[in-house]
This record gives structure tokens, C-alpha cells and sequence, in this order.
């Protein structure tokens, strides 16, 4: 297809979109492309350009749709401050894109320094060695990639306040500048490891705390109990089985095994 059929194509899909029955705030179509360089860049006129040529393209913003760039960018209030300018006097939108992610954590990182202090934190593969990455693949996003485990409270506390401060930076922003930030989205991958070209076998996360965390979530004990910070989101009926009645009270059929192979005579084995 033709980069103008394309074009004409997504004009049409706009124009569905506010012509669609729903309420007013929901009748808009944004055209936000991503331009990553945009955070970098430090050129006002490249931008400029860019912002001149894709006004020419597809049109600028209007009260049902709305034209401009997305980027990923960090903290950085001034810098934002700067391009929301821009964005105004050129009658465009920014999206804002929070580029945290569980991949590229280099040893600069708070996490990457995290997930060295301490190797339980690192997605561990099947055979419980490859931790530092897996078969031939030395690929940056397959070395130390952290565990999504709840129960790695460490990780996802240090998460929880780099988004927060982003979230922070934003906000400020949004009031310098309102009307001109209309998407934002905050961390945007998160992912097993590669575990190498010729390793999916090993690909997985067996680290300790994640391999503790499914126990749990299938017993229905630790942070999956009733008193617990995720009490109510362990494992439903549907994997369990159901629950079993112990000492007058209605528990996971796996609440007390002590091994995968034991289930103590209460219920069926995990």
C-alpha cells in the first residue's frame, strides 16, 4: 500500500472515530507517532522541521483529533517544560513514554546494582546455573535481567519510586503546560529473559523468590494468605481444584505440603 492510501486510511479511521456515538472527551483519535530522539535532540529547528513537516502530512490538532510526536523520556522537568513549548506554539500533542523496563539494567543502574548485590533477585533458567545469561546469546537484554517477583520486594520497590518520581516530573509539567501532553504510559516492558539462541528449554524464571512466590500463590500462604498483602489473588478453583475443609476451615488443597511430593494426607499433591 501506498504511503498515501496508508495516510488516507488513517484519516478515515479518525473520522470514525468522531463520528463514533460515545461521550465528548472520548471522541478524539490521537496520531502520536514515536520519535525517540526527541528527548536528545537539542536542535529547536530540526525540530521544527519535523513538527512542520508532519502538520504538512497529516494536519494539526483539532478538537476531535490530535497530531504530534510520543518519546521516552525521563525526569526531566525543564527539558519537558521546553518541548510542550514547542509543541503549543505548533498546535501539536505530546504522549510521554516512562522507558522503564526489566531488560538493560546495566551495573550504573540502581537495579542493575541490586541484581548484583544479591543473585537471587536474577531470572534464573531451568537448569538453575544460567543465571548470568543463557546458552550462546550474550545479548544485553539476556545478563542479569531481574525477576518480576512480587516477592523480589527490593526490585519492585525501586521501581515503585523511579516511577513515582517520573510520575512527580510529569505532573509538574502537566501543570506548566496543560493541554498539551495527552498520552502518557508508564513502564513498558517487562519480560523473561532471551535465554539464548538455541536455549529455550532453559527459558523461564525459576529464581528463588519466584519459584517461593508459586508456591505460595498455589497454597494460598505468605503474602497469598488471608492476612497477606495479595490475600484473595491466589491460585482460583479452576489450577487448585478447589478448596478442602482442614480443622473447620476451607484452605487450598495445597496449603501445608511441605515438597512437591507430600501433600500430608490433606489434599492432593502439588
Amino acid at each position: 500500500m501506498s504511503s498515501a492510501k496508508n495516510l488516507a486510511a488513517v484519516l478515515a479511521a479518525a473520522a470514525a472515530v468522531a463520528l463514533a456515538p460515545c461521550r465528548a472527551e472520548e471522541r478524539v483519535f490521537h496520531l502520536l507517532p514515536i520519535w525517540d530522539d526527541l528527548t536528545s535532540l537539542n536542535d529547536d529547528a530540526v525540530i521544527q522541521q519535523q513538527m512542520e513537516k508532519l502538520k504538512a502530512q497529516v494536519g494539526s490538532n483539532s478538537p476531535h483529533f490530535k497530531v504530534g510526536f510520543s518519546f521516552i523520556t525521563g525526569p526531566n522537568t525543564a527539558r519537558l517544560t521546553h518541548l510542550c513549548e514547542l509543541a503549543k506554539r505548533n498546535d501539536l500533542s505530546l504522549g510521554l513514554i516512562y522507558g522503564a523496563a526489566t531488560h538493560h539494567v546495566g551495573p550504573g543502574t540502581s537495579v542493575g546494582k541490586l541484581v548484583a548485590d544479591d543473585l537471587r533477585l536474577c531470572q534464573w533458567r531451568l537448569d538453575g546455573k544460567t543465571w548470568r545469561g543463557g546458552g550462546t546469546s550474550e545479548d544485553a537484554r539476556d545478563t542479569m535481567v531481574p525477576t518480576p517477583s512480587r516477592y523480589a520486594t527490593a526490585i519492585r520497590a525501586d521501581y515503585e519510586r523511579s516511577t513515582t518520581d517520573w510520575a512527580r516530573a510529569v505532573s509538574a509539567v502537566l501543570q506548566k503546560a496543560p493541554g498539551v501532553i495527552h498520552v502518557i504510559s508508564f513502564t513498558i516492558e517487562e519480560e523473561l529473559a532471551l535465554g539464548g539462541v538455541k536455549a529455550d528449554a532453559l527459558l523461564a524464571d525459576y529464581s528463588p523468590f519466584a519459584v517461593t512466590e508459586f508456591r505460595d500463590w498455589l497454597r494460598h500462604r505468605g503474602m497469598y494468605d488471608a492476612d497477606g498483602k495479595y490475600a484473595g489473588q491466589g491460585a482460583p478453583a479452576a489450577i487448585t481444584g478447589g478448596q478442602i475443609s482442614v480443622a473447620g476451615k476451607m484452605v487450598s488443597p495445597f496449603h501445608d505440603d511441605p515438597t512437591p511430593a507430600d501433600a500430608r494426607g490433606t489434599g492432593s499433591s502439588f
